[in-house]
């Protein structure tokens, strides 16, 4: 298991701990403890489950996150990442990276509604290209949450279910699928990296 907090803070807040217990301060040690527990809880990287026959066929669009479908509206998606589920943002379809758009707006709370004018709240749009077709995904963050992380530029490429960086305490995800492909899954279906098939190429 991998977590996106840094190696040298949870050590040395172990170090610390230790240091504490010596000294006979357990409460302080104690607390300390389990909120390290649940900081490295919540920043877990779970890698998907990777089904190796199918992962590179054409045509197929996995989901980048884990989460629930919250709304379909023809070649559109929004998926609600919960906080205790956010464990990576992973490449859907094989592509390469074209923007990342980081916009300062207004809070967003991720059960509420999700405006016409998306483009209003504070995010992460992230565009893609897979062979000629076009993708968006627009990280949405929560004011709960902690913006997304990216581990890639413009311009790099890589095959689907790529781990490309992380959604800490999760947000809101709107999917806009490349131009012919169709959705295959309802609303309120969780869905699962690795696992869940979003749409194909009609």
């Amino acid at each position: 298991m991998k977590f996106s907090l840094p190696k040298k803070y949870w050590i040395a807040t172990l170090v610390l701990i230790f240091i504490l217990t010596s000294f006979g301060v357990y409460g302080l040690s104690f607390v300390l403890f389990v909120l390290l527990a649940l900081v490295l809880f919540v920043s877990r990287i779970k890698p998907p489950v990777f089904q190796e026959e199918v992962a590179y066929k054409d045509g197929i669009f996995y989901s980048p996150v884990n989460g629930t479908i919250r709304s379909i509206d023809e070649n559109e998606l929004v998926i609600v990442v919960p906080w205790w589920r956010s464990t990576g943002i992973y490449l859907p379809i094989k592509s390469e990276v074209g923007t990342l758009k980081l916009t300062e707006g207004e809070n967003h709370f991720r059960y509420f509604p999700i405006s016409d004018n998306d483009e209003k709240y504070s995010a992460v749009k992230a565009t893609f290209r897979s062979d000629k077709d076009t993708y968006s995904l627009n990280f949405i963050k929560c004011f709960l949450g902690l913006w997304p992380k990216f581990m890639v530029m413009s311009g790099d490429r890589g095959m689907a279910l790529v781990n490309i960086g992380n959604f800490i305490l999760g947000g809101t995800v709107i999917i806009k699928l490349p131009v012919g492909f169709v959705v295959n899954i309802d609303e309120n279906t969780t869905v699962y990296v690795g696992e869940t098939i979003l749409a194909s190429r009609s």
